[in-house]
C-alpha cells in the first residue's frame, strides 16, 4: 500500500479552511466532522499563524505565536483530537510586528517559495513557508533528508533571509 500525501491545513481567522484553535469551528478529518479537543474552552490561543499538517496520525504544528502559553495550548488541543498518535510542536514564539515588517515578510515568503519551486529535487508543494521579521520557517513532511537539507540551503540563499528554521519532518514508511 503506497503512502498518502500529508494533509495540510492552514488555520486562518475568517477563512473556511479549518477550525480555529481558539474558536468553535471544526475541521474535517477522514471525511467526518470532528470537534477538536478543547476547542470550546480554549480562548487563549489565536490560530491566525498556526499551520497544522498531519501524516499517519503524526501532527506537526508550525508557524509563529506571541507567547509560550499559546504554543503549549495549541499542542494540548492537537493532542486531544481523536486519531492523533503524536504531536510535533514546531511553533516559534515571536513578538508583534509592524505592518511594514508584515509586508516585507510576505514578500520574503514569496521569494523563498519561488526559489524552492525552481530548485531541482525539491517538491515545493510539500513545504510550507512562513516568515516573521525576516526569520523563515520551513515546515511539512518531505520524502527524504536530502530534500530537507536542500530546502534549507535554498531558503538560506535567498537575499534578505536572516535565519532559517528548518523544521521539515522526513516521512517514514
Amino acid at each position: 500500500m503506497g503512502s498518502s500525501p500529508p494533509r495540510q491545513r492552514r488555520l486562518r481567522h475568517g477563512h473556511g479552511a479549518g477550525r480555529q484553535v481558539g474558536g468553535r469551528r471544526c475541521r474535517r478529518q477522514h471525511g467526518q466532522r470532528q470537534r477538536q479537543g478543547g476547542a470550546d474552552r480554549d480562548k487563549t490561543t489565536k490560530a491566525h499563524d498556526i499551520n497544522v499538517e498531519t501524516y499517519k496520525g503524526v501532527v506537526q504544528l508550525s508557524g509563529f505565536v506571541d507567547t509560550a502559553a499559546e504554543k503549549d495550548e495549541a499542542a494540548k488541543v492537537a493532542a486531544g483530537v481523536s486519531g492523533v498518535k503524536s504531536v510535533n510542536n514546531s511553533i516559534s514564539i515571536g513578538g508583534k510586528t509592524s505592518m511594514g515588517t508584515k509586508l516585507d515578510d510576505t514578500v520574503m515568503t514569496g521569494k523563498v517559495k519561488a526559489a524552492l519551486m525552481d530548485a531541482s529535487n525539491v517538491k515545493s508543494g510539500q513545504i510550507n513557508v512562513e516568515t516573521k521579521s525576516g526569520v523563515v520557517q520551513l515546515s511539512g513532511f518531505v520524502d527524504s533528508a536530502a530534500m530537507k537539507d536542500k530546502a534549507g540551503t535554498v531558503a538560506a540563499g535567498v537575499s534578505g533571509v536572516k535565519e532559517v528554521q528548518n523544521v521539515l519532518v522526513v516521512r517514514t514508511n
